[in-house]
């Protein structure tokens, strides 16, 4: 159009052109800006699974130190026994044995 003359038809061709070329740019733009998000949110989202791996592992070892204490809180609760009173108990058992008793 420009080099035949028709500035007509050129003015018409940059009308529709130059909105295309915004368009453009602002989508180039908004690509930037979402590629600048998905890094930020992907460095986010590793520390995010870091400390999950870490709240996880210390979770484990919570639980497996409840459960031992568990299993050995059943006899750690038992109040100290005297010799005496261990004596006592073994003399009244051998004595319910020799005399056919059960204890």
């Amino acid at each position: 159009a420009l080099t035949g003359g028709r500035d007509e038809l050129a003015r018409f061709s940059v009308r529709r052109l130059l909105p295309k070329r915004r368009a453009l740019a602002a989508l180039r733009e908004r690509t930037s800006e979402i590629e600048a998000e998905k890094a930020r949110l992907r460095k986010k989202l590793e520390a995010q699974e870091a400390e999950l791996e870490e709240l996880e592992r210390r979770v484990r070892t919570r639980l497996a130190a409840e459960r031992e204490s568990e299993r050995a809180g059943c006899w750690e609760d038992a109040a100290p026994v005297a010799d005496e009173e261990v004596e006592l108990e073994l003399m009244r058992r051998r004595s319910a044995v020799q005399h056919g008793e059960a204890g």
